[in-house]
């Protein structure tokens, strides 16, 4: 069995959130990680406490209008190019509104 507890014990010192603000955005969270001796997890989730995190880019109407027009006759790649989002996003977004068209490669 894995020692969870291990990394919940260890307490944020002043000088680990310091360079975390200072660095958060210069490297990945597993680099910064591997440099504090933490989990992804919890640089992630201080970052996030914090309230350093830039909040996800909103949807906007024209987007949503767009994605629905275009779902299922262009490729994702192309609706990421055109609307400007992700891949990922695409897809989650096209989830949350029961888009089922067949999508084209």
């Amino acid at each position: 069995m894995r020692n969870k507890a291990r990394n919940r014990s260890k307490k944020w010192s002043e000088v680990d959130l310091k360079w975390l603000k200072a660095n958060y955005r210069k490297f990945t969270y597993k680099e910064i990680a591997n440099k504090l001796g933490r989990t992804e997890l919890a640089i992630k989730g201080r970052v996030i406490i914090k309230g350093w995190a830039k909040p996800k880019p909103k949807w906007k109407v024209d987007q949503i209008d767009m994605l629905r027009k275009l779902w299922g006759k262009v490729s994702i790649k192309e609706l990421s190019n055109r609307i400007g989002k992700s891949k990922n996003a695409i897809f989650c977004k096209a989830h949350r509104l029961k888009l089922r068209n067949k999508l084209t490669e």
